[in-house]
C-alpha cells in the first residue's frame, strides 16, 4: 500500500505541477469572465427598429380587426412588460441573487434591451379578398427588412373561421415574408394571427371567450418541499442544472485525468522510465498508484471549477 501511495503522489505532483495543467486550469474560469463582462460591449449596439407594411388578404372577412388590434405599438409593449413581471414572480430567489450581483446585472440589462429592441412600428393594412397572391408577394421581393415597405403578407384561408361540410377541420392561414425579418416580428404576426383566428371561431360559436378562457385556463402552482426543518418553496430551476453542472465538471475531470494518464503512461513507456519503475513495483501497483494520483487530479479539478 505504501508503495501504491508513493506513485500516487509522484503522479498527482507530475501532473499538477506542470506550466500546462497551471495555465489549463486558469484559463477557462477567465474566459468566462471575458465572456461575462464582454457581453455588456458586444450586445451594446441597439438593434433597428422594425418599420413597415403587413398586410392581410383576410377571405372570411373576420380576422384582419383582431390582427391589427393585436400588433399595435402599445399592445406590444404592453404584452412586453407584463412578461417582465411575469419573469420576475417566476425567478428563483437563488438565481435572482446571483444576477443581482452589480457585474451581472449590468450585463444582464444590456443582454435584455438588446434583444428586445424598440417596439415594431407595423402597419397592417387589408387587401381586397380578390386580389393575386402572386401580385401581393411582388413587394416582398428585393430588398430586405430595414429598409420599411411591406414586411409579410398573410393570406386567410376562406374556410379558416367556418370549415367546410365535407372536412374535419377548420383551414388556416399562409405567411409570407420579407428576408431577414426579424424572428420577433414573424412571432408576433403568428401570435396575432392564433390570436384572431380563435377570437373569430368563438364568434361564429356564438360562444364566450372570455369564459372559455376561464373554464380552461388553470394556474401554474409552485410545489412546496417539505422537509425535517420546515417547508420552502420547490427550486425547480436548480433542480435542473445542478445535476447538469456537476455532470459536466465530472466529464471535464475524466476527459482531463484520463488524457493525462495516456500520455504519462505513454511517456513513460517510450522513455523506458516504466521499467525501471517496475523493478521498484509490481505493475498492478503501477497502474493502482497511477489511477490513484490522477483521480485526486479530478478531484482538485472539480474543487477549483
Amino acid at each position: 500500500m505504501k508503495k501504491i501511495l508513493h506513485v500516487a503522489v509522484r503522479e498527482f505532483l507530475a501532473t499538477v505541477m506542470t506550466k500546462g495543467f497551471l495555465f489549463g486550469i486558469v484559463i477557462m474560469p477567465v474566459m468566462i469572465l471575458i465572456m461575462i463582462v464582454g457581453m455588456r460591449f458586444l450586445f451594446n449596439e441597439e438593434a433597428p427598429r422594425v418599420e413597415g407594411e403587413i398586410a392581410v388578404v383576410d377571405s372570411t372577412g373576420e380576422v384582419y380587426a383582431g390582427l391589427r388590434d393585436y400588433l399595435r405599438p402599445e399592445e406590444i409593449a404592453k404584452r412586453r412588460d407584463d412578461f417582465d413581471k411575469l419573469l420576475e414572480e417566476k425567478l428563483p430567489e437563488g438565481v435572482e441573487a446571483v444576477i443581482g450581483t452589480p457585474m451581472f446585472a449590468s450585463a444582464q440589462a444590456q443582454v435584455i434591451d438588446a434583444l428586445r429592441s424598440e417596439v415594431p412600428a407595423l402597419d397592417v393594412v387589408e387587401l381586397d379578398r380578390y386580389t393575386e397572391v402572386e401580385e401581393a408577394k411582388a413587394p416582398l421581393r428585393g430588398g430586405d427588412a430595414t429598409e420599411g415597405g411591406r414586411l409579410a403578407l398573410v393570406v386567410v384561408h376562406a374556410d379558416a373561421v367556418v370549415k367546410g361540410p365535407d372536412k374535419k377541420r377548420a383551414g388556416n392561414y399562409d405567411l409570407f415574408v420579407r428576408e431577414k425579418l426579424d424572428d420577433r416580428v414573424v412571432d408576433e404576426i403568428k401570435r396575432g394571427m392564433w390570436n384572431s383566428i380563435v377570437d373569430a371561431r368563438v364568434r361564429q360559436a356564438n360562444l364566450d371567450r372570455e369564459l372559455i378562457d376561464s373554464l380552461t385556463n388553470v394556474g401554474r402552482v409552485r410545489s412546496r418541499t417539505v422537509t425535517a426543518e420546515g417547508e420552502e418553496e420547490t427550486n425547480e430551476i436548480f433542480n435542473v442544472l445542478l445535476p447538469a453542472a456537476f455532470m459536466v465538471l465530472l466529464f471535464a475531470s475524466v476527459m482531463t485525468s484520463g488524457q493525462s494518464l495516456m500520455t504519462t503512461t505513454v511517456e513513460e513507456k517510450a522513455s523506458r522510465v516504466a521499467e525501471v519503475l517496475l523493478s521498484a513495483v509490481s505493475p498492478m501497483q503501477l497502474m493502482t498508484g497511477k489511477i490513484l494520483g490522477q483521480m485526486v487530479v479530478g478531484f482538485l479539478l472539480m474543487a477549483v471549477y
